[in-house]
């Protein structure tokens, strides 16, 4: 046992602590850094390898299944001169629907304001989530917990997002590590560079 002291307003407190109590969130803060890291290393290698931002999508998508079980992926581009959202591949649990091309007016979505923040936006129990009816049937269905949305941008382009959705809770938080923004710059500088 050790003794720990610390203040509270004016007066000195002391309590007693099991010191095996200190060591439990030093440990979880390396699994979590050994399971960021793994991720990262995992995303990483997808970028150089694609040539086409459906075959990014797709690796992206794949890569990112075998972390969060994800059960939903749509990657949405943005049209700036016809201020649109132009919802190009979608990934319904592992089924790549490919040809899919849906339009929504990009001002009111959600998929515009992460973009334009430039922050990934992850939330639980997704079916709370500020979005206007037909982008919460491209981005979740009734299975889904959690949902990330990865703004794409590069410089001043604003290239769109990636929408993913997991049937866990807690599935995406780790993706707001710092750790990611090199990974999510280098996936936004690749997807700008590559034809559709």
């Amino acid at each position: 046992m050790s003794e720990i002291e610390w203040m509270i307003g004016d007066s000195a407190c002391t309590a007693e602590m099991d010191s095996s109590e200190i060591e439990r969130p030093k440990v979880k803060d390396a699994n979590s850094a050994e399971a960021q890291n793994s991720v990262f290393r995992s995303l990483k290698k997808v970028i150089n390898s694609s040539y086409t931002q459906y075959e990014l999508f797709m690796k992206l998508c794949s890569k990112l299944d075998k972390f969060f079980a994800i059960n939903r992926a749509s990657l949405a581009l943005y049209d700036e001169e016809n201020e649109m959202m132009s919802i190009t591949h979608i990934q319904i649990k592992n089924e790549f629907k490919n040809g899919v091309h849906l339009n929504v007016v990009a001002d009111k979505t959600l998929m515009k304001k992460v973009m334009d923040s430039g922050h990934i936006y992850v939330r639980d129990y997704s079916e709370t989530i500020e979005a206007i009816e037909l982008e919460k049937k491209i981005l979740i269905d009734e299975d889904s917990k959690s949902l990330a949305i990865i703004p794409l941008t590069h410089g001043s382009k604003k290239i769109g997002t990636l929408n993913i959705s997991s049937s866990s809770y807690h599935a995406f938080s780790i993706l707001q590590s710092h750790l990611f923004d090199y990974f999510f710059h280098k996936t936004s500088e690749k997807m700008s560079e590559l034809p559709q």
